[in-house]
């Protein structure tokens, strides 16, 4: 195991304590979660165990998502609301959008055949996919890519506690927003009613699950990593389940019923509570 870490890996503060440690559900390793008292984020240090993320990335991506490789597109009312919030954020008709880390890029299908869709997709049966959809699609890390353009929506889904560098990656993404654009960020949220619970009865939330998730923001810090430059400020939030949760899925009825009333929750004042995991923050840039 490694030596504790000096400072937090997401505000640089040397304000951290440990909290306990988590066993991997992937690899034989438990991993010491931290929180920082300056930040108040949590997080996993990628190095306390000598593997290679990228490969454990990749195989577990394989394994876990075999489901998800149809070619059969099927709309669904999470990505739909996601398109209608962008479209009315805008302060002009959407022409281009930009997801990374799109998968079979299910959220880019939702655009009209008019608006420019565009993915970064590391994961080659991913890609082909989303190729096959006819979307545009690069295969590698985004410091790597030639974007030859600025775009009216760039989206980060489920991906910033999975990275190494997470800090880089934003800041990479803000260049590539146009003027009056949106950085839309998904990420798991631990400063909720639900994560609070299960800590309390002694419950592993499932989000800790290192390495495959490593950083859990604060809303202050990733405001701060965001706007802290003055050309980007947070115009609206709401909090998730993130699309997947559901206890009763394996029972017909009763998931079908719960999906409903999550859609009702997505789309009522209740989703400015944190009350579940994952919260939707869009930075509109004004500069």
């Amino acid at each position: 195991m490694s030596e504790l870490l000096i400072n937090c890996r997401l505000c640089n503060s040397s304000e951290i304590v440990t909290l306990k440690n988590i066993k991997s559900p992937h690899i034989p390793y438990s991993y010491m979660l931290y929180k920082c008292n300056s930040c108040n984020s949590k997080f996993f240090n990628p190095k306390e165990h000598p593997i290679s993320l990228d490969k454990l990335y990749e195989d577990f991506a394989n394994d876990k998502n075999k489901s998800m490789l149809t070619p059969t597109f099927v709309r669904s009312p999470h990505w739909e609301h996601q398109k209608n919030i962008i479209n009315k954020l805008l302060n002009s008709p959407i022409k281009s959008v930009l997801d990374i880390g799109c998968r079979t890029g299910d959220f880019l299908m939702h655009f009209d055949e008019k608006v420019k869709k565009e993915g970064v997709e590391l994961s080659k049966e991913y890609s082909k996919i989303c190729k096959d959809r006819g979307l545009t699609i690069y295969s590698d890390f985004v410091e790597n890519i030639d974007f030859n353009q600025k775009y009216d929506t760039v989206s980060c889904y489920a991906l910033l506690e999975h990275i190494v560098e997470p800090i880089t990656l934003i800041n990479d993404l803000k260049k590539l927003v146009d003027k009056n654009g949106l950085l839309v960020i998904l990420v798991p949220w631990h400063e909720c009613l639900k994560e609070k619970l299960l800590y309390k009865l002694n419950i592993q939330w499932h989000m800790f699950s290192p390495p495959e998730h490593l950083n859990f923001f604060s809303k202050k810090i990733l405001n701060q990593i965001v706007t802290k430059d003055g050309n980007f400020k947070l115009v609206k939030y709401e909090y998730t389940s993130g699309g997947i949760f559901n206890p009763f899925k394996n029972i017909p009825v009763l998931g079908k019923g719960f999906s409903f009333l999550m859609r009702i929750y997505d789309k009522s004042f209740m989703n400015k509570l944190p009350i579940f995991d994952h919260i939707f923050l869009y930075y509109q840039k004004i500069n």
